[in-house]
């Protein structure tokens, strides 16, 4: 633990930084990220950024402390939480049900500014548990989300809505939770999401589209 870039960047946003989140491979993660790795100075405003949400109203830091349900959506959307893998070294899975979440009926119901409140129980969950892990290994851990698709059905607004949100999802981890999560593998994919995946990468910067393991993919 010694990259002397986080030290130069924690300098920089000091006063932004919450005591939660000051840690070195939180740090060291936004130096490795797309933000030009090599200029510290560049990353620091959009850290400042990351760090007025974590500090603003939504008390971002004590999110994880909650049990999950203390918001209304939590009762259509299950958690992802799964556990550290016996295989990989220093990762923790989730895994998304997609099948089994109604996302029409919750974009049809709930503002969007709620549905990121409730999803912000399960990304803070994320980074809560790597960064036990880190504390307890004293290396960098990270994320495999999963995400099992198994009764999916294909219906045309639940194709718009992917193509909308998926943009939006990767810019907001990009934003908030720079290399948290290092791969995303769909598994029981139905034949029509080899559509969708061929129109949706084209909007994903290339990074992220280097993340989803399309070699596991199964399309029944």
């Amino acid at each position: 633990m010694s990259d002397p870039r986080v030290k130069e960047l924690r300098s920089l946003v000091s006063d932004h930084l919450s005591p939660y989140y000051d840690t070195y491979f939180n740090l060291l993660r936004w130096i490795q990220g797309p933000q030009a790795p090599s200029k510290v100075g560049t990353i620091s405003p959009k850290k400042r950024d990351g760090e007025g949400t974590r500090n603003s109203s939504w008390d971002v830091d004590s999110v994880h402390l909650k049990k999950r349900g203390y918001h209304p959506l939590h009762k259509y959307w299950p958690g992802t939480r799964c556990g550290r893998s016996g295989v990989i070294p220093n990762c923790i899975v989730h895994m998304e049900q997609a099948g089994y979440v109604d996302f029409e009926g919750i974009f049809d119901n709930f503002p969007v500014t709620e549905i990121i409140k409730a999803c912000c129980h399960t990304v803070e969950e994320m980074l809560a548990d790597v960064m036990k892990m880190e504390e307890e290994s004293g290396e960098q851990a990270h994320i495999m989300f999963v995400i099992d698709a198994e009764g999916l059905e294909y219906s045309k607004k639940l194709f718009d809505l992917a193509m909308k949100s998926m943009k939006a999802l990767s810019d907001s981890l990009s934003d908030h939770y720079t290399e948290l999560i290092s791969s995303i593998v769909v598994v029981n994919a139905p034949a029509w999401a080899n559509v969708l995946w061929s129109m949706v990468k084209s909007l994903l910067p290339e990074r992220t589209r280097a993340k989803i393991c399309q070699s596991v993919v199964s399309y029944t």
